[in-house]
């Protein structure tokens, strides 16, 4: 009898132990660089983070010249596969200063809110939730470098306005544009979720997990 009851307690504490899916993403052309994954060109680098529940599109764009670039906030949008999310919608009588901000020389801009409930939701596309986790388990690698899942993407583009390299009086628009490919997602649990951070008796924050990466946001599968 008792070794049934302590089966049942086992049970109870897998089923209703909180479960994370940890999606990684990858742009060819940037890095991690400390709490960014940062894009360069020769005119400016873009500082991008995740990490959030279901993701965020956070970052910053720094001016690398000694003159101002210019950021068309009307003509840069976030992507999901076929989906674009403007970051200032693009209405014909918005006047020009409220969609064209400066970034000065060796400064930062922040990129403008999307306004859009949960935006990278729609990658949780592996029924997570009808994944068994074998009991010894921490985490399994659901996917790795998924052919399967290649049509789901992220991408930003940024148009911007820089000086001619042939002319510094004369500006020319130019694109910024970064695609985010899934290569890795992980079910994990919330205890090695957490690591050092874990508390049992109270909401976990889970922002400041040991699986922090700027390239990786996470999704709570089943809460406690």
């Amino acid at each position: 009898m008792k070794f049934i009851f302590f089966i049942l307690i086992v049970f109870f504490i897998f089923v209703n132990c909180a479960r994370l899916e940890v999606v990684e993403l990858q742009e060819d052309n940037s890095k991690i660089y400390k709490n960014f994954y940062v894009y360069d060109d020769d005119r400016v680098s873009v500082y991008y983070d995740f990490w959030a529940e279901d993701g965020q599109i956070y970052f910053y764009i720094y001016n690398k010249l000694n003159i101002p670039v210019y950021i068309d906030w009307q003509q840069s949008y976030f992507k999901f596969n076929d989906k674009k999310y403007y970051y200032v919608l693009p209405l014909a009588n918005k006047n020009i200063n409220e969609k064209i901000d400066v970034i000065q020389p060796k400064s930062f801009i922040k990129n403008k809110p999307i306004k859009v409930d949960k935006l990278l939701e729609p990658i949780n596309m592996v029924n997570a939730e009808n994944i068994d986790m074998p009991d010894k388990k921490d985490f399994i690698l659901v996917k790795k470098n998924p052919k399967n899942l290649s049509q789901n993407y992220y991408l930003n583009f940024l148009t911007l306005y820089a000086p001619s390299k042939t002319n510094i009086k004369k500006y020319d628009e130019y694109n910024v544009i970064n695609n985010f490919a899934i290569t890795e997602i992980k079910m994990i649990r919330e205890k090695t979720f957490m690591g050092n951070f874990y508390n049992p008796d109270k909401k976990n924050d889970y922002a400041v997990s040991p699986y922090y990466k700027p390239n990786s946001f996470f999704i709570i599968v089943n809460k406690k």
